[in-house]
């Protein structure tokens, strides 16, 4: 019997709308027209893209900025919902529909002194001792 390869036999398709397309319609859905708003939304589209496209640290980290607010405090400044952008983003399927797995965070512990350091006084000539 032979191993099935689900790769091969569907492979991973890639996004359904072309970009233009989306940066239209959302440069549409701009509660207020204007320049600022079209640097905002190529902003976003540019996420989209690189979403599907480069290394994997770099689709990873344009994956979190759907989830971490980065993308809710763009979208305000357009008058979007940033829900309605994660929609789009996953049913032209730029974005996959679950949130990035990061590790948890830690904590980081305080050093520990190994050795106190010697205290400092001024002598009677004016100098200064250890």
């Amino acid at each position: 019997m032979t191993k099935i390869e689900p790769r091969k036999l569907h492979p991973v398709q890639g996004p359904l709308v072309r970009i233009a397309s989306i940066e239209r319609m959302l440069n549409n859905h701009v509660e207020y027209p204007s320049a600022e708003s079209r640097l905002v939304v190529a902003v976003i589209c540019q996420a989209f893209v690189d979403c599907t496209t480069g290394s994997e640290k770099l689709r990873e980290r344009e994956r979190s900025f759907f989830f971490d607010g980065r993308l809710d405090m763009y979208a305000a400044l357009i008058g979007i919902s940033a829900n309605f952008v994660r929609e789009v983003a996953t049913k032209t399927r730029y974005l996959q529909s679950a949130p990035p797995k990061r590790a948890p965070f830690v904590k980081p512990q305080p050093l520990a002194r190994t050795r106190a350091r010697p205290t400092t006084t001024p002598s009677k000539k004016g100098g200064v001792h250890a």
